[in-house]
């Protein structure tokens, strides 16, 4: 097998967040192969794997828009200047060879968000700078000349593709998201189940449903709420883990519900395992979510998901798993449904093995391969040109 020097380009070099941390696990795998990985960003903020070289992009301090621009526009000419085999975008550039869609599409995004939003806020988003700049690069980043190959991490993404910016179908490989199915697993429950529901006050015997995730009007915690709402009388209990700049206002809603008592906000955390293994099932009901790796953590750790449909991680739900694929995003009688059918414990058992079954062939490894060998194949088709 050939050796790649391959350079990869980023916002930031980081364990936390889903892009980030997409990035982070399959350099080091790249990496671990023999291949020479060097990765252009503006931030540092996690110890760099062996092999990895780092390489920082100029970052003005004049606000978030003035960072966009900078790194689309002086990373791809500093990292076409490396010399390498490769240059591969895992954030919104002007140009490279190879563009992952991580996050799905900016203009789908503003989309999503402006269903709950209220006039005022429609507009301001529309006149933003900074969203008119990030879909100005967007719309570059997918023209004729912004790109040879796209990868898009779910169905859901390559449709984006498809329909807001004309992508051909032929340019773009659907490539899903891998995780640490050794970390993640089964095990973990006899390890930290007990621990975590006491250090929340959660008793024992409960069924815990769990959130997990920052942003959490994307990632749908307003339609949980309200459902949590026709299943007080459950006993049923719910774990919010992650951050929000408006997590106060979540909380005062679930005292306004009357719901407060069952809902324990943790803050964010970076021990998400832990809370895996305490829960009994996982919900991600986003109104946009390009995949979800936090569903298919929670699936390789033995335990059912209730998805949106609108989430990528959504197209892994087969057989008996995809009755818990929501439709409607904003239906919280729908929702409220199909956590009930979840309260059986046997239900419970027999859907976490099927999930976990079904998460094992997303491994870090897996996903590592199928992009090395998207990336070689590029690389001949580079220097057939």
């Amino acid at each position: 097998m050939k050796i790649m020097d391959i350079a990869f380009i980023a916002k930031r070099y980081d364990t936390v967040g889903g892009t980030e941390r997409d990035l982070y696990e399959l350099s080091g795998c790249l990496s671990r192969f023999g291949h020479s990985v060097h990765v252009y960003c503006q931030e540092v903020r996690t110890q760099i794997h062996k092999g990895v070289s780092i390489h920082k992009v100029p970052s003005p301090g004049l606000g978030r828009t003035a960072r966009l621009w900078s790194l689309a526009y002086f990373g791809p000419r500093i990292a076409f200047k490396g010399g390498h085999d490769l240059v591969v975008g895992f954030t919104r550039l002007l140009h490279q060879d190879v563009v992952r869609c991580g996050g799905g599409t900016h203009r789908v995004f503003l989309q999503r968000m402006m269903e709950t939003e209220g006039a005022l806020k429609r507009f301001f988003k529309r006149i933003s700078p900074y969203h008119t700049s990030m879909l100005a690069i967007e719309k570059r980043q997918f023209g004729k000349d912004g790109y040879r190959k796209a990868i898009a991490i779910s169905e859901v993404v390559k449709k984006e593709l498809l329909d807001v910016y004309g992508v051909p179908g032929e340019d773009i490989d659907i490539i899903y998201d891998g995780i640490d199915t050794e970390l993640f697993n089964p095990d973990k429950r006899s390890l930290y189940r007990e621990a975590v529901r006491r250090e929340f006050g959660v008793p024992q015997d409960a069924p815990v449903c769990l959130f997990l995730g920052n942003g959490f009007k994307r990632k749908g915690l307003d339609l949980l709420l309200k459902s949590l709402v026709s299943l007080k009388g459950e006993g049923l209990y719910c774990l919010v883990v992650g951050g929000d700049a408006a997590i106060d206002r979540y909380k005062g809603k679930a005292k306004f519900l009357k719901i407060d008592d069952r809902v324990i906000f943790t803050g964010p955390r970076k021990d998400a395992v832990r809370f895996y293994a305490a829960a009994d099932f996982y919900v991600l009901p986003s109104l946009q979510e390009a995949f979800g790796n936090a569903a298919l953590e929670a699936m390789a750790c033995g335990i059912p998901v209730i998805v949106s449909g609108r989430a990528g991680a959504s197209e892994l739900l087969k057989g008996e798993l995809e009755r818990y694929i929501l439709n409607n995003p904003h239906d919280a009688d729908e929702m409220a449904a199909v956590m009930m059918e979840l309260l059986d414990p046997s239900k419970r058992i027999k859907l976490g093995q099927i999930a976990r079954k079904t998460a094992e062939r997303y491994s870090l490894e897996a996903n590592a391969r199928d992009i090395e060998r998207l990336c070689l194949q590029v690389i001949k088709d580079k220097k057939n040109a």
